[in-house]
């Protein structure tokens, strides 16, 4: 593997942890109530509030969504290393 030293099974472990299940629960329900906060705010005199709940927003979602990037890393090295055996 070129990026991750992690394999399917320690992401799987991972997401089956409680911690991590309870940090996925907090970070969603973060990012709704962010969410919520910017439909009801004015664009024009709340902007600097609206960008940083979606920047919030944005970070939380990319946070939640590592174990499936990581899986995607994951085969994706698999493939790269299947095709280097093939062609070497």
């Amino acid at each position: 593997m070129d990026r991750l030293e992690i394999g399917y099974e320690e992401v799987h472990n991972f997401v089956n942890i409680k911690v991590w299940k309870q940090i996925v629960e907090d970070a969603l329900s973060r990012a709704l109530m962010a969410s919520e906060e910017n439909d009801m705010m004015d664009p024009l005199i709340d902007a600097t509030k609206l960008a940083r709940n979606q920047g919030e927003i944005k970070a939380l979602k990319w946070m939640v969504d590592l174990p499936r990037v990581y899986e995607e890393e994951i085969e994706q090295d698999k493939q790269n290393e299947e095709k280097e055996r093939k062609n070497g």
